[in-house]
């Protein structure tokens, strides 16, 4: 055997440059080329799932980008429903949908509204802006409804949504099941309030490894660092931790996610003991209600928005269950900051009037010492670059604030 078989350094260099696909058998594809089939891609994606698309544009906020959205969704529907492009998609939805169950939403609320009220108000914001905005815009009619109730609602193979609300192409019904709530977890009375007028009682009962303390953290997006501050504070082992924030979810569109059946869903199936919730970011949005397009912050609006919040509320005002509801941080841009006092003002005069539900404030807890925004906290950065969610260290400082108000009255200091 010859030197240049044994090493292959050693080969005849011009054998390979007489056979150069053997050099780079492989073929390139251009920046161009990659984007373009990328394009193609998504626009054949969009043709087999338009009825997706139109979901999606219906579920933006109220204006002229949600309207060139869904015309142009509606568009790509009609186009692949004229060349029933779209049939594998809803045949498959349809198979998925065809076992949707709906709680019981109405009998939970007719349990939390039976409970007796607080009698002391809740923790109060400390220094929001001025929340009093004059309203232009006419108030809600007395025919319409402005005690806790919801707008009328329709289950579809699409979700429950208002039956005033805009939708997209006719979807069929489907038969769902109607789950109460379970008998054994919503008959026992309601513990004595602590005497200093806290609507819980302290140490409800012993937590233990083998019997954690069930906790539940959700919400819209501003939970997402909310929940990675309480993974990081509470004990693995005495706490049986779930979370559940949901991107662009909220109280004023259940088109997009229907939180009270969410809810409905975790108090039937598996109930927690401390709920810890926070609604609001998403929510400061223009909203048809009952065929009139309301106006943030209308009066009109406020009084709709009031009824969402009191409908979540008495579906959460359990005699079993402990809830802080969070109250939404100040803001960096001027006009939502006014927004979310407005929301805050909400929450906590109808949590003060609820045996189960506790407000706690954040709007002092992340602003600097003469009450205005600050992106840091002791040198720490607690809040992101849109100056509206709070990071990861911002979300351990306010767990940790929540928490110790719940761990002593569980033994878990």
């Amino acid at each position: 055997m010859n030197e240049s078989s044994r090493n292959p350094e050693h080969r005849n260099p011009g054998h390979d440059q007489q056979n150069p696909k053997r050099q780079n058998p492989r073929r390139t594809v251009s920046a161009s080329q990659a984007i373009w089939g990328v394009l193609a891609g998504l626009l054949i994606a969009a043709l087999f799932s338009s009825g997706s698309l139109v979901d999606l544009a219906e579920r933006q906020e109220f204006g002229t980008t949600r309207d060139v959205a869904l015309s142009a969704a509606r568009g790509f529907d009609r186009f692949s429903s004229f060349f029933s492009l779209d049939r594998p998609a809803s045949a498959l939805s349809a198979v998925f949908d065809e076992n949707e169950t709906t709680y019981d939403v109405e009998s939970l609320i007719a349990i939390g509204r039976e409970q007796p009220n607080v009698a002391e108000p809740n923790r109060a914001p400390d220094n929001p802006p001025d929340a009093t905005t004059p309203s232009t815009e006419p108030t809600i009619p007395p025919s319409e409804p402005t005690t806790n109730t919801l707008p009328p609602t329709t289950t579809t193979a699409e979700g429950t949504t208002d039956a005033t609300a805009p939708t997209s192409t006719t979807q069929a019904t489907t038969t769902t099941t109607i789950v109460p709530p379970n008998p054994t977890t919503t008959t026992t009375t309601t513990p004595p309030a602590a005497p200093d007028g806290a609507p819980f009682s302290a140490n409800r009962r012993q937590v233990s490894q083998n019997n954690p303390l069930k906790l539940w953290v959700g919400g819209d997006s501003q939970t997402l660092a909310l929940t990675r501050g309480f993974g990081r504070i509470t004990s693995p082992t005495l706490v049986d931790y779930t979370r559940d924030p949901h991107i662009s979810s909220g109280l004023t569109r259940p088109d997009y996610l229907d939180w009270p059946q969410r809810l409905a869903k975790l108090l039937t199936e598996n109930r927690p003991e401390v709920l810890v919730i926070m609604f609001g970011g998403n929510d400061y949005q223009d909203v048809y209600y009952n065929g009139q397009l309301l106006k943030r912050p209308s009066q009109a609006w406020l009084d709709f928005y009031r009824t969402r919040v009191a409908e979540a509320m008495d579906l959460l005002n359990q005699p079993d269950v402990e809830v802080i509801w969070v109250g939404v941080p100040i803001m960096r841009d001027e006009f939502f900051a006014t927004g979310m006092a407005h929301l805050n003002e909400i929450y906590q005069s109808e949590a003060a009037s609820r045996a189960s539900i506790r407000y706690f404030d954040t709007w002092e807890m992340f602003a600097d010492s003469n009450g205005n925004y600050t992106d840091r906290i002791d040198g720490q950065l607690v809040r992101e670059s849109d100056g509206i969610h709070l990071t990861t260290t911002g979300g351990v400082l306010a767990a940790e604030e929540i928490w110790a108000t719940i761990a002593p009255r569980w033994g878990l200091e």
